[in-house]
């Protein structure tokens, strides 16, 4: 039903005098990863959010909207954020359309700017998805029409303004989109190797991983599959203070409530905050990152990607080090510290041309790996990001903790696996030669996240 709170009121239809722009607060919605929700839900309330709930995939919350523009431009965390515009009773199209052109569209956005329309059904009972979605777009465009006699257009591919739906069986929500792109999208990725994490989620796996017993008190970290940075990146940005939005745009941008000022204030407070934190890692070094990857051109995209973040002087200064490495050669840097890795899993775990079956390929590279942590990194934490979700029977090394977690579609967890000091046993199966045979076959094999 409508809502009843007189500062989050909406038009009853299209064109009165309300403006919806000049309210105090919005409800809002911000998705993230399956598994992030509390941990989100934790960022946005230092950030001044009010009233949160996590829900499945995300939360929603309450703010004004110089907090919601810089929750957009400072969330590590989530993929969206929206304003919620209307909500109201639903249960045909002709109702959704009427709720969506009952939004004063015009106080948002200009006849100049393109835009597009996206639509979640969570069990309505409609025609189809499509058919609403156009519903929904038509809705928009009628607003304008009634208005000033004409539309503005539509551009699927690069729009100015997005905006997007939730429509259940009784109730339908209206939201425009604060972000544009995809928020884990922070605009210093140019290439990426095969399946790359997302970076809201390395994030994430970065948080969780620090909030530990191990990982507080640890300033030595390691990430033998490196592939193109991501875990580092997102790992320096949150030990340096980096804004996830520093080199990208946003979609409030071309949101009328913008203003120039406004846009000023939040990236000089970001360079402020990020000359600071770059500054203390120079003048005060208080951690060590070593990275790694058996693939050369992973390691040269690595570089590039972190120094488009920003972080080219901690490379220069030898606080992040890269080296084109098998990370079953690759020996402990310091007596203690964290690996912190997204290893290789399903369709990644192969080089081409692997004359050997994918798991096959897999339990081969684990086992060897496992072995490689037990020999040699005793005194160690190790945190692993998979999808094989019996990494102890594949590795040969018990997690302390499992973190259920979700990447994409794929099910995951973050491992933490204590490697406690004590003495090393072969496996019974493994004779030298079919040692060294897995080893060589892992060498070939081992490939980027």
């Amino acid at each position: 039903m409508p809502n009843s709170n007189p500062s989050h009121s909406t038009p009853s239809k299209a064109g009165q005098q309300h403006n919806s722009t000049k309210q105090s607060v919005f409800n809002c919605f911000a998705s993230c990863p399956r598994g992030l929700e509390e941990i989100l839900v934790a960022e946005l309330e230092t950030m001044g959010a009010q009233k949160t709930r996590a829900v499945t995939g995300g939360c929603t919350f309450e703010a004004s909207w110089r907090q919601a523009t810089r929750m957009t431009y400072w969330t590590r965390f989530a993929g969206r954020i929206g304003l919620e515009l209307a909500r109201g009773e639903c249960t045909s199209e002709d109702e959704f359309y009427n709720l969506a052109k009952s939004v004063d569209w015009h106080n948002w956005f200009r006849l100049s700017n393109t835009f597009r329309v996206d639509l979640n059904n969570l069990g309505a009972d409609i025609q189809s998805v499509r058919f609403t979605q156009l519903r929904l777009k038509d809705a928009v465009c009628d607003a304008f029409l009634e208005r000033f006699d004409e539309r503005p257009n539509v551009s699927v591919e690069a729009p100015d303004v997005r905006i997007f739906a939730a429509i259940n069986p009784t109730e339908a929500m209206v939201y425009i989109d604060l972000a544009g792109e995809n928020l884990f999208k922070r605009g210093w990725r140019e290439e990426a190797g095969v399946a790359p994490l997302k970076e809201n989620l390395a994030a994430g796996l970065w948080h969780i991983a620090r909030q530990s017993e191990a990982g507080k008190n640890a300033d030595v970290f390691l990430d033998p599959f490196c592939g193109s940075g991501t875990l580092v990146i997102e790992s320096l940005s949150q030990l340096c203070d980096r804004a996830p939005g520093l080199e990208r745009t946003f979609a409030f941008e071309n949101l009328k409530p913008f203003t120039l000022d406004w846009g000023k204030e939040l990236q000089e407070d970001a360079n402020r905050r990020f000359n600071a934190g770059l500054d203390k890692a120079l003048t005060t070094p208080y951690f060590q990152w070593y990275a790694s990857d058996i693939t050369e051109l992973l390691i040269d995209i690595a570089q590039e990607n972190l120094a488009r973040a920003g972080f080219e002087e901690l490379l220069d200064a030898g606080i992040v080090q890269f080296a084109q490495r098998d990370a079953l050669t690759v020996e402990p840097p310091a007596p203690t510290g964290i690996v912190f890795s997204n290893p290789p899993y399903g369709e990644r775990v192969r080089a081409k041309g692997a004359d050997v079956p994918e798991d096959e390929a897999y339990e081969r590279l684990f086992k060897a790996y496992g072995d490689h942590l037990k020999m040699n990194f005793s005194g160690w934490t190790a945190f692993l990001f998979s999808g094989d979700l019996e990494i102890k029977k594949t590795l040969g090394l018990s997690p302390k903790r499992k973190r259920p977690l979700f990447n994409g579609p794929i099910e995951c967890r973050l491992f933490e696996i204590p490697l406690t000091r004590g003495v090393y046993r072969p496996r019974a199966n493994q004779e030298n030669p079919a040692e060294d045979s897995a080893n060589n076959a892992a060498k070939n094999e081992n490939t980027d996240n």
